[in-house]
């Protein structure tokens, strides 16, 4: 069913493993220049592993069915950047001296309140829990109005499959021998992703987000090969999130991005939704604005 906290530990996956993973759930991915590329969009492609540092030289059209494309940069070829990725990261420094003491005194104080009452652990067998799990997904997306809720057999399926496939763990906040939070972790290569984050509504108070974050970076630390954790993107538009997160110990960085987006597309996204085009390209984010007319020439360079 469960095991101890202190015993979890994540193997990291390789970039073509994770592209056999991602091509098993219908998606569209294709080799190219050495690396594999998955279509997040009708004709928008990038890197399977989103964080991975590709040289320049690699980063050009993936597909010729392709209208975009993007992909992070290795930092000593920043130069070559025309964006950047927004994420919230615990690089290689910070991961080694994570720890409580290192915590802001609001952060440390909500850790220990938690443990008084949560118990963190890393599920092993999805059966006993899925019904819990379902009823937190429920009430963290009726809360959060993010993302949708599936039938429940769906999300079984899923659950049972994510199990099967061993690509990642589940660390779930117990409230009294019942499932109230859980975090999906992943790991590429060298970085661990904190994937998922669903917290029932009713037990926030227990502050369990902080504990679920607190030991989902514990496990990533014991393995040698982890570098850097990702807490997601940075989502401007929601600032009680991002100052958690920084809490946390989850800096904002810029990741030097190359890109190619055709300058309509971005003048369509910018002004429907300028917190997703700061998502997708980086730059100073701009509250939503009506232009009278888009830009008509594209950028030739990029």
């Amino acid at each position: 069913m469960f095991t101890d906290i202190s015993e979890a530990v994540i193997r990291p996956i390789t970039e073509t493993e994770l592209a056999l993973f991602t091509m098993k759930r219908g998606k569209k991915v294709v080799q190219h220049s050495g690396r594999y590329w998955v279509e997040t969009a009708r004709g928008f492609f990038e890197p399977v592993h989103w964080l991975a540092r590709v040289p320049k030289e690699q980063i050009n059209r993936p597909s010729h069915y392709c209208w975009g494309y993007r992909s992070c940069l290795h930092k000593e070829e920043a130069a070559y950047a025309n964006g950047s990725l927004p994420i919230h990261l615990l690089d290689e420094n910070d991961l080694t001296h994570y720890e409580e003491a290192n915590l802001p005194a609001k952060r440390r104080s909500q850790l220990r309140k938690s443990r008084k009452v949560v118990q963190v652990v890393r599920i092993v067998e999805p059966e006993p829990y899925l019904e819990q799990g379902y009823d937190v997904l429920k009430s963290a997306v009726n809360r959060t109005h993010h993302g949708s809720i599936p039938a429940f057999d769906r999300y079984c399926e899923n659950m049972q499959r994510q199990f099967a496939e061993d690509k990642s763990i589940l660390l779930a906040a117990l409230v009294d021998g019942q499932m109230r939070g859980y975090v999906v972790l992943s790991a590429v290569d060298d970085v661990a992703y904190i994937d998922t984050v669903l917290l029932a509504t009713e037990f926030l108070s227990t502050d369990m987000g902080t504990a679920l974050a607190f030991e989902s970076v514990q496990v990533a630390r014991r393995c040698p090969q982890i570098k850097h954790v990702v807490y997601g993107l940075h989502s401007v538009e929601d600032s009680r999130l991002g100052v958690f997160k920084e809490g946390m110990g989850f800096k904002i960085h810029l990741w030097p991005l190359k890109f190619r987006i055709p300058q309509i597309i971005r003048w369509i996204v910018g002004r429907q939704s300028p917190e997703k085009l700061y998502r997708l390209m980086g730059g100073q984010f701009k509250q939503r604005t009506v232009l009278a007319t888009p830009p008509l020439v594209d950028d030739k360079n990029q």
